[in-house]
């Protein structure tokens, strides 16, 4: 126990990853972890602000991101539609209104990583 109190990564404030390492998901292909551009990320921050079902994007980013996009032989383009390989990954966000209308095209899979940090830091303050 007293090993976890001292270590920065297991005592650090809510800015740190999420899944207790220095870095979010370390595993995530580097062509993944572009940043996002500044517009994008305003256009992410306003979507969440404004429809809380966006949070329900998570648990489908982080699969992809834990998946094929944590797969070093993967070939998909990083400027590929994130939307497109969240609707890949599940379905059902197709027919969910919210996703549709808020969640913004322009980002790419190249953005997968930053997009989840968004979402973690918009859905994790509210509980």
């Amino acid at each position: 126990a007293e090993a976890k109190l001292t270590s920065p990564a297991e005592g650090s404030s809510d800015d740190c990853a999420p899944d207790g390492g220095g870095v979010l998901l370390p595993s995530v292909v580097p062509a993944y972890r572009a940043e996002l551009p500044d517009k994008l990320g305003k256009q992410l921050n306003a979507a969440c602000g404004k429809c809380a079902e966006m949070a329900g994007v998570l648990p489908v980013l982080r699969d992809l991101l834990t998946g094929a996009l944590s797969d070093q032989a993967a070939s998909f383009g990083a400027s590929e539609s994130l939307r497109d390989f969240l609707v890949y990954e599940d379905s059902d966000l197709e027919r969910e209104p919210w996703f549709v209308q808020h969640f913004p095209p322009e980002l790419r899979l190249g953005h997968a990583l930053e997009a989840f940090r968004v979402l973690v830091s918009r859905f994790a303050e509210q509980g």
